[in-house]
């Protein structure tokens, strides 16, 4: 089975503070996002056929248990796993028992189910309101001019960088960069996710050569379970920062308030909507608290359904 894998290709992945995503999820096969539950999963045994649609392969669900449990009940897990993860069908390739030997030289019975994720293109409608492209403009003269672009996948890693100077660079790095929602709640390499009892991430830390965490991350949420606020521990840099969220009649986000201390210049990010609830822009503001002014603009153009060819099964 073919998949494909989207690598990390730059630090100004930036921008794409995912407005659009508040949990994360295990690690997936491809860059796309599966939000919410469409209905029952479809199970196809390995004495099945494959579906007769076209999908695309979005995880792996691989069980391990201790101790000896049939297939079933295995199966039972990895459905559970696809329904929590928003995905439509679960494709089971094999089940193995294994012996695994403890360091008390104590022999322990190990049953694995090997399985894929999937979901079906017909029901990926929603990808239409995920960003594909983005155009950053920076406020100079009063002036909005050209700095910056870049391509994404549905889930906001970046594709294709273009930046019109390195002083427009720099701005995106320290600016934005540190704070996006990607970055924070989204990414996995090097991080580790604490997860609460509702399937809430409360915690995520970044950790670099070894056990040196580097970054530690604390997510709260309000009661119609939407991110209220994310505090930033940066141990590299001593710093803390929080990141507070305001949301719109419609549940989306209206506002982003990234600050410090109150004597520090802050971060206002403003996010405007077109009328059909998809996000048309944002306008970035910093300055001391109610003396902001704007600094960038970022525009967005969407995926389609004819995009999604590139990640079908073949």
């Amino acid at each position: 089975m073919k998949y494909l894998t989207v690598s990390n290709l730059f630090l100004v992945s930036l921008l794409l503070a995912s407005c659009l995503q508040t949990k994360t999820h295990l690690p997936r096969l491809v860059d796309i996002p599966t939000p919410g539950f469409s209905g029952d999963i479809d199970l196809y045994l390995p004495d099945s056929p494959l579906p007769n649609e076209e999908f695309i392969e979005i995880m792996r669900l691989d069980i391990h248990r201790s101790g000896s449990y049939t297939t079933r009940e295995l199966t039972s897990y990895a459905i559970e796993m696809a329904k929590r993860e928003g995905l439509d069908g679960v494709i089971v390739e094999g089940k193995k028992d294994t012996v695994d030997t403890a360091p008390n030289g104590v022999n322990a019975k190990i049953s694995v189910l090997n399985a894929i994720g999937i979901k079906y293109l017909k029901k990926m409608g929603y990808i239409t309101s995920y960003p594909r492209e983005a155009y950053i403009f920076s406020q100079k003269n009063n002036r909005w001019t050209r700095a910056a672009s870049f391509e994404m996948s549905p889930a906001g890693r970046p594709m294709n960088i273009w930046a019109k100077t390195r002083e427009d660079s720099m701005t995106l790095l320290s600016d934005i960069y540190p704070y996006r929602e990607y970055h924070l709640l989204h990414e996995t390499k090097n991080w580790v996710s604490q997860v609460g009892g509702w399937g809430q991430v409360k915690a995520r830390a970044l950790y670099k050569l070894g056990d040196w965490a580097t970054k530690k991350v604390s997510i709260s949420y309000n009661q119609q379970d939407r991110i209220q606020q994310i505090q930033i521990n940066d141990l590299e840099t001593r710093r803390f920062i929080k990141i507070d969220y305001k949301y719109n009649k419609e549940g989306k986000i209206r506002s982003r308030l990234i600050s410090e201390q109150p004597k520090l210049p802050q971060i206002l990010e403003e996010y405007a909507y077109d009328t059909s609830g998809r996000l048309d822009h944002k306008i970035l503001k910093k300055g001391l608290k109610g003396a902001e002014l704007p600094f960038l603009r970022i525009d967005y153009e969407f995926y389609t359904l004819q995009d999604l060819a590139r990640w079908k099964k073949e």
